[in-house]
């Protein structure tokens, strides 16, 4: 729909979402970038890194626009290991990933609503699986750096704490204050489109702020510039660079949201 009309026409159907996406992903807020960038490369990675990696994909999961899946590089991980570390010690020392991952292909799921609104999809991004791994190793690189940074309140997205326990705690004073009559104030904050909110300079100045060392914040920023997606419609890929937020799918962005979330936490107090 486009100015409260409906289209019926495929071509201008596109452009209503190659427009509604492109807004989306497109920066909103000028941040300055605090750390400088630094030619170190990060630390070689080991054959056990890779393995350890591999053995943490989930099963199942549909591949990216390479089409290899994660259960082949499950079932072919005795035979390609010794290649993918020497392939990503390659991208470390180049500083630079492959063009090809920097592509995703995004499925639109209809959630509920009127169909006609593009607002009422949700977008699914489908990356590629070797990236994943990737990102993967980097992950378990700086977890519990980026994890020790989080305060005790954040429970969402950390080894070894639940939201439940929120949740049981927050029933426990709502059902304290109704026995003792006293009143008692929540507020929720709900993060609309959470993941592709945060500007890019964001994330990089948390992590800079978090101590991470500027060889990875570097590899992530490189993993996040000029990427973009690609939506089929009707017979015909549209493509929609994505200027902002963290990738969707990624096994590291919800560590990279949380961590940008807690920057901004910390200057509001």
């Amino acid at each position: 729909m486009r100015d409260g009309r409906p289209q019926t026409s495929r071509t201008k159907i596109e452009e209503i979402a190659v427009s509604y996406y492109t807004n989306l992903f497109r920066p909103t807020v000028p941040v300055s970038r605090i750390p400088k960038p630094t030619q170190e490369v990060a630390p070689r990675i080991e054959e056990w890194e890779v393995e350890r990696a591999i053995r943490q994909m989930k099963p199942r999961k549909a591949s990216g626009p390479d089409r290899i899946s994660a259960d082949f590089l499950k079932s072919a991980s005795h035979t390609i290991i010794k290649q993918l570390t020497k392939r990503f010690n390659k991208y470390l020392d180049d500083r630079r990933i492959p063009d090809q991952w920097k592509k995703s292909n995004t499925v639109l799921v209809f959630k509920k609503g009127e169909r006609d609104q593009m607002k009422n999809y949700r977008p699914i991004a489908l990356l590629s699986q070797p990236y994943k791994l990737f990102t993967e190793i980097i992950l378990n690189r700086l977890e519990g750096q980026l994890d020790e940074y989080q305060p005790v309140e954040q429970a969402g997205f950390r080894n070894c704490f639940c939201c439940m326990d929120h949740i049981h705690t927050i029933t426990q004073l709502i059902e304290r204050t109704r026995e003792y009559k006293q009143p008692l104030l929540l507020c929720f904050i709900d993060y609309a489109n959470a993941l592709d909110s945060v500007e890019h300079n964001s994330v990089w100045n948390a992590l800079h702020h978090a101590g991470v060392d500027p060889c990875y914040i570097n590899l992530l920023e490189q993993c996040n510039t000029d990427t973009f997606t690609t939506i089929r419609m009707f017979q015909r890929e549209l493509r929609v660079p994505i200027a902002k937020g963290v990738r969707q799918g990624d096994t590291i962005s919800l560590k990279l949201f949380t961590t940008a979330l807690n920057h901004v936490m910390l200057q509001l107090d």
